[in-house]
């Protein structure tokens, strides 16, 4: 009975550790003497800044985000969406209820502490008819606001004496876009005010075209991250901006809501906790145990599955349809054929699954390598899958087999369409509509003798949508509509190589000429027409479009 017991009690101490060793994603850390609070699990947590086992400050079923560590560590301001709009809260370090001290009725983001003791903020202007980015500073006894003349500044620090604003403008942090080494107009660029003084803010790094935001101060240094080296890294620098170095040299992943307190920067890394000694130089990982139930990990009933189905596509040649449901691929029919799951990684996603020409493989979107990479799948769920790109450093958008099966169209966040060789595994960019400010192709077709590209994106900075077909023999691409119209939806005859597109052609207070066919644009208020292009094989170029 004894030996029962004891048996019983080492397994029960075995499920406690494995449950106290989880892993966790752990984001948003402030740090202050020797404590690190963060964000994980949605709530708010304590823990040693060597680590150890984490206490729960907060268990409100709303995110509790962007804690900051008062100055003499007895009070702690976070965001949350306690009440709809995200607002700015503050509470004891020791435990309590937490106050509401902002009411933008907007996404309010808190940023640090004064050493006066003010709550440090960003949200959007309330007064005026332009809406831009404002840094305000609130007492959180009183609740008196006061609102620093800066423009669309997002994150910022007050030097102790209150004397300089140090302030970030723009960013693509500001629309959560993860776009590596940007270098377009919303590059993030850190500022110096003079509070006092209250001249013209100069810009510093003035002459580096990299991200630099974030900036922080202690003893004197100016503390920011940039990507300057490729990856956004921790730097120092003079308060003026010169003299900057890298403290830092992370590659795989990016330094994320770094804070600075008592000589100690803590950042996230990944999903991980890190604290760099800026004294020492010493960086460490924090491994932090969770006393959790971890209640988002437990297997529960899905009562509308069709809810998780992010994609579906449909077989051409059998009744089987391709879901794409959390990542995970399923093949299912309407026959006796069993449903097939797809080999996807178990620590990866997979996206935008599309059926081979003859649906014996599956294309996907996977991000294994923290990339987006194309992955070929068999569609019986028979072997290993295959990688075959390797240059996925943009968000790829679609996949477009071409019908012989040779080759993989496909687009990215950059405005590029590549086209890739299934059987040299070669990939190149075959259209670029980035340079002329295009997000990407709007519609790829293909078509059916594989030798043509049907593209519909801008040609210029009108904006409209052209019809342009790109030859895979010459290796242009040759824009046949106009752009006083908006075309679209172009589809290829199976006879010829025709094309058939609709456009705006008409306007809606116009007679519509005998024999065209009309359909009503409720967004243009206009009248599609549907017009032909015909493309005849050993032409040098299509013929002028033909109204059918």
């Amino acid at each position: 009975m004894r030996l029962s017991k004891l048996a019983l009690a080492l397994s029960l101490t075995s499920l406690a550790t494995t449950v106290f060793a989880a892993p966790a994603y752990y984001r948003f850390p402030s740090i202050r003497g020797d404590a690190v609070v963060f964000t994980a699990e949605g709530d708010l947590w304590k823990v040693a800044s060597s680590g150890g086992q984490a206490q729960r400050l907060t268990s409100h079923p709303a995110a509790e985000v962007l804690p900051a560590i008062s100055q003499d560590g007895k009070w702690l301001a976070f965001s949350a969406a306690y009440e709809g709009a995200t607002e700015a809260y503050v509470m004891p370090m020791a435990g309590g209820v937490p106050k509401r001290i902002s009411f933008e009725n907007d996404q309010v983001s808190v940023l640090g502490w004064t050493a006066n003791g003010e709550v440090l903020v960003t949200t959007l202007n309330s007064t005026g008819p332009a809406s831009h980015r404002i840094i305000a500073a609130i007492n959180p006894q009183t609740l008196m606001r006061r609102v620093f003349p800066v423009a669309d500044a997002n994150e910022a620090v007050l030097d102790d004496s209150g004397k300089y604003l140090y302030f970030t403008r723009f960013g693509l942090h500001m629309t959560n876009d993860n776009a590596k080494q940007y270098r377009g107009g919303a590059t993030a660029q850190v500022w110096r005010y003079d509070v006092q003084a209250k001249t013209e803010a100069t810009q510093l790094f003035a002459d580096d075209k990299s991200n630099n935001r974030r900036p922080m101060l202690w003893k004197g240094k100016l503390y920011f991250i940039s990507d300057r080296n490729g990856a956004f890294n921790i730097w120092s620098a003079n308060p003026d901006g010169t003299d900057a170095r890298v403290l830092t040299q992370h590659k795989e992943w990016e330094v994320r809501n770094p804070s600075i307190a008592d000589g100690k920067i803590a950042y996230q890394l990944g999903a991980d906790l890190h604290v760099l000694d800026i004294g020492s130089a010493k960086d460490q990982t924090l491994t932090i145990d969770l006393v959790s139930d971890f209640d988002q990990q437990r297997k529960r009933q899905i009562k509308n599955p069709m809810e998780y189905v992010s994609n579906i596509e449909i077989a051409g040649k059998e009744e089987r349809l391709l879901f794409t449901a959390r990542g995970r691929l399923s093949i299912a029919g309407s026959g006796p054929q069993r449903r097939i799951d797809l080999p996807v990684p178990e620590n990866a996603r997979a996206r935008e699954a599309v059926f081979s020409h003859d649906d014996k493989s599956v294309y996907a979107i996977v991000d294994t390598t923290g990339e987006n990479e194309i992955w070929k799948f068999p569609a019986n769920g028979l072997g290993k899958p295959e990688v075959l790109t390797s240059n996925g450093d943009v968000h790829r958008y679609r996949i477009i087999p071409s019908p012989d099966g040779k080759w993989l169209a496909h687009t990215d966040k950059r405005g590029r369409l590549w086209l890739l060789d299934l059987a040299s595994k070669t990939n190149q960019v075959i259209d670029d509509a980035g340079k002329i400010g295009a997000e990407r192709q709007e519609e790829v077709i293909w078509s059916p003798d594989s030798k043509t590209i049907a593209i519909v994106r801008a040609d210029n900075k009108l904006q409209r949508p052209q019809i342009g077909l790109y030859s895979l023999e010459s290796k242009q691409i040759l824009f046949v509509t106009s752009d006083r119209y908006n075309s679209h939806a172009p589809v290829f005859s199976p006879m010829d190589a025709g094309c058939i597109f609709t456009r705006n052609a008409i306007s809606r207070s116009a007679t519509v000429p005998p024999g065209v066919t009309a359909i009503w644009d409720r967004i243009s208020r206009s009248v599609l027409a549907c017009t032909r292009l015909l493309c005849r094989r050993g032409t040098a170029s299509p013929s002028r479009p033909t109204m059918s």
